[in-house]
Parts: structure tokens; sequence; C-alpha cells
């Protein structure tokens, strides 16, 4: 029973914050706010640039293969409002893909009052045992997961603040599991 306490620890902020976030939400005008979210071939990334293309943001999915199925799809299923989802191409391990996505915001977007969220969504994952994997599948693994995040972010933090003003944007991405397995997870291998 005790061994369940960090995970609750852990889980009941995430729950706060996402009861709060939800009830600011709910009273958030979405028309005239961007968002960027990276990662959007498949998975989370694609189903969240759709909800967020539903609710009313302007949406700017980056895909690693714009003219893959998943971008398609998104073109698709946003056509009734194209001008509101923008798919771009945006390999977040490559600089200029990312100092190129920076500019989609200010060009061409008129009615675009404020570029409001990142989600750094793009990701890898690996498997195996430690031994067995290359050294290059770790180092693909921390460039797209840990450096893109951090590349993306400090591309578009300039933007955030601009819209934001001093207050310090809220950044979800893949990068939140490194710090919390590092931090809990390092702690309970020790104790083991």
């Amino acid at each position: 029973m005790w061994a369940a306490a960090p995970l609750l620890l852990l889980l009941l902020p995430l729950l706060l914050l996402g009861r709060r976030w939800r009830r600011e939400a709910a009273a958030l005008e979405p028309a005239g706010r961007a968002v960027l979210i990276t990662g959007c071939d498949s998975g989370f990334g694609h189903l969240l640039a759709l909800r967020l293309h539903r609710l009313g943001f302007t949406v700017f999915a980056g895909c690693l293969c714009p003219g893959g199925e998943g971008a398609r799809r998104l073109q698709r299923e946003a056509a009734a409002d194209a001008g509101r989802m923008r798919v771009l191409r945006l390999d977040v391990t490559r600089g200029r893909d990312v100092l190129a996505a920076k500019d989609w915001p200010r060009v061409g977007n008129p009615d675009l009052t404020c570029f409001w969220g990142l989600v750094n969504n793009a990701g890898i994952s690996t498997f195996g045992e430690t031994g067995w994997l290359p050294m290059e599948k770790y180092e693909k693994f921390a460039d797209v997961n840990l450096l893109g995040s951090i590349r993306t972010t400090l591309a578009f933090l300039p933007l955030l603040r601009k819209y934001k003003g001093n207050a310090n944007p809220l950044l979800f991405g893949v990068a939140l599991v490194f710090y919390c397995v590092a931090f809990r997870g390092g702690r309970l291998i020790i104790q083991r």
C-alpha cells in the first residue's frame, strides 16, 4: 500500500492542475489565439491538433512528413475552415525547420492576435536491453526527445512572452517524463 504513495503524490498535483486548467479553458475565447504543436503526424499530437481546431484555435501542426498520411488527414478534416489549420514541415532535430516554423505565426495571419501555446509533442521511443542498443539510438533519442523540445521552446519563447507579458508560459512535452523519472525513479532504484 505504501509503495503507491509516491505515485499518488505525483498524480494529485496533476489532477488539481487539470481541474484548474479545465475551469480556465471553459472561459477562454479561442478566436485569434494560435497554438503550435510538434509531432502531429499521428497519435496525441494529431488528436490535439484536431481538438483545438474544433474549439476554434488557429493550429500550426508541425509534421515530420507534411506530405504523409497524418498531415493529409489533418488537412482533410479541417477543410471546412482550412485557414485556421496550417500543416508545416517541422523536424525538431533541424534548427532551420524550427526557425522557419517560428515565422509562420507572424506571416499572413492578420486575424491572429495571440500566439498562445506551444506543445512539444514530437518524440520517439526505443526498446531493448541497455547493452543491445547502439549509441546512435541513444543519441537520436536524446536529439528528438530532449534537445528537440529545448530547441523549439527557445525559438518560440520570445513569441510566447510577447503575447503573455512577463508570465512564464506553460509548456508541455515529453521532457517532463525525463524529469519525473530522474527525480522519482532514480531514488526508488537506489532504495531497492
